[in-house]
């Protein structure tokens, strides 16, 4: 923090004397080579009238400690705060849990001494660190209350003066879709034995199979509602060549769940043939 002395130096400053500012970036001009300085203001006050070139403004405060408050005001940083988690985050599929998480929150010190650190669960106060990093480092902290469905964590860091949020760390959990070619006529367990993808609820899935006198296959969970187009590998509609039917099939997690199947109507001979699904 600057430091600040009168010049000439004595007691009580009388208006118009010279106020030199202690601190070594602000003692001489880069290009003149000249020291800085300012006038003081009302001498009951010894406060500070003029320009600060610590601060590359124009002051006009009381005293010299509303001079200094300013100064502290202006240069206070708050902390930092980055949380990550192993296993990585990923999209899971609902019925393959996570067992343990564990945390790593690493702090910085940007002014005052860190003074908190604690970790959140959805928002629920999961644990804080004892005795945190006056100067900031890695904080950890293990969750071993076990999820299948979806989880944020959270982190935050005090120093006193603020508390700063970090970044989220999710874990999400979706039920499959399933696509291929077989048979026509293939019962919902049957479909559920094509291709398992593990994927968010999207506007469009792009499939590419070689089906030999077979059909298409294309379900999702019905929650995501009908699909309004498909396109074959030239780009021509063909929705109105597939038959939708409800369905029920059973998630990992041992639960029912609502599917859409969309069924191609003919058996098809196909290479590399691309079929665009669309919500």
């Amino acid at each position: 923090m600057p430091q600040y002395q009168s010049y000439p130096s004595k007691p009580s400053p009388d208006a118009g004397d010279i106020f030199l500012i202690l601190d070594p970036a602000d003692l001489t001009d880069s290009s003149e080579g000249t020291t800085k300085r300012t006038t003081v203001g009302a001498v009951a006050g010894h406060g500070h009238s003029g320009f600060s070139a610590t601060l590359g403004q124009y002051l006009d405060t009381a005293s010299l400690q509303a001079s200094v408050d300013a100064l502290m005001a202006l240069t206070y940083t708050p902390p930092t705060i980055a949380l990550t988690a192993s296993p990585a985050p990923s999209l899971r599929e609902k019925g393959d849990p996570v067992g343990a998480v564990a945390l790593a929150a690493v702090t910085l010190r940007r002014s005052d001494a860190i003074s908190a650190v604690a970790f959140y669960r959805d928002g629920v106060l999961l644990g804080a660190v004892a005795a945190p990093q006056a100067q900031g480092g890695t904080e950890t902290m293990t969750d071993n209350g076990g999820f299948s469905d979806t989880v944020t964590y959270t982190s935050v860091v005090s120093d006193g003066t603020t508390t700063v949020s970090s970044n989220a760390v999710s874990y999400r959990f979706v039920y499959p879709y399933y696509f291929g070619v077989g048979a026509a006529g293939l019962t919902a367990v049957q479909v559920a034995g094509l291709t398992k993808a593990i994927i968010a609820q999207a506007p469009s899935k792009a499939v590419t199979t070689s089906p030999s006198g077979e059909v298409f296959y294309f379900a999702y969970p019905a929650a995501y509602g009908a699909l309004s187009s498909i396109t074959d590998t030239n780009g021509f509609e063909t929705l109105a060549d597939y038959t939708q039917r409800s369905a029920t099939i059973t998630g990992l997690d041992g639960t029912a769940q609502a599917y859409f199947i969309y069924e191609f109507n003919q058996p098809t001979s196909q290479t590399l043939f691309t079929n665009t699904y669309k919500l």
